[in-house]
């Protein structure tokens, strides 16, 4: 009888503390706030209905100056109706994945973050964002850099042609072109 006794009190005392740690922190708040990427919740309003602490250390904004405005405020000009095609989508009941667009900081600057959220629950949408940035300024930099190259190279006075793994042809220059013709069409980048 004493052991089950013990184990009641022990079980009581584990309760007890529980409860206390659980008054003492408000635990979805403290964790919400530990990730460094962008979490928020937003409802069917178009308004957030809370950000964790990154959107102010990414973009800028305080929680409530981004609480007070319609999400559609942040977003870049031109990713307005792909947003709302991805919001669509939730509503609908599908997950967002790898969705990427441009959001204003602060400073009046862009970020690219791309997005994963749940399919929404009710009128309330969850979602978590990374920022990008730096990843798409690079693959935009290889672009332009290959861009240059090709427009260096076509314009050489020597015959130059790129064939693929399995020979067809993946760039000729112009004076390729001229002594050869066009081959199918694909003759630059």
């Amino acid at each position: 009888m004493q052991s089950s006794s013990k184990a009641t009190r022990r079980h009581s005392s584990r309760k007890s503390k529980k409860a206390d740690f659980d008054s003492q922190i408000d635990f979805p708040a403290a964790f919400f706030d530990l990730v460094p990427d962008l979490v928020c919740v937003a409802s069917t309003d178009g308004y957030f209905k809370r950000v964790n602490a990154a959107w102010q250390a990414i973009l800028g904004y305080t929680s409530d100056e981004l609480l007070a405005r319609p999400v559609a405020d942040f977003i870049h000009p031109d990713d307005i109706k792909p947003t709302i095609a991805q919001i669509a989508r939730q509503l609908s009941g599908q997950r967002t994945e790898g969705f990427i667009n441009r959001y204003q900081c602060k400073d009046g600057t862009y970020k690219w973050l791309e997005w994963n959220s749940f399919p929404a629950q009710g009128p309330l949408l969850y979602a978590a964002a990374r920022d990008v940035t730096a990843q798409q300024q690079f693959e935009q930099k290889l672009i332009n850099e290959r861009q240059q190259l090709f427009e260096v190279l076509d314009s050489l006075p020597v015959l130059i042609c790129l064939l693929t793994k399995d020979y067809h042809v993946a760039f000729a220059n112009r004076r390729f072109r001229d002594k050869f013709g066009e081959s199918g069409g694909r003759h630059s980048y």
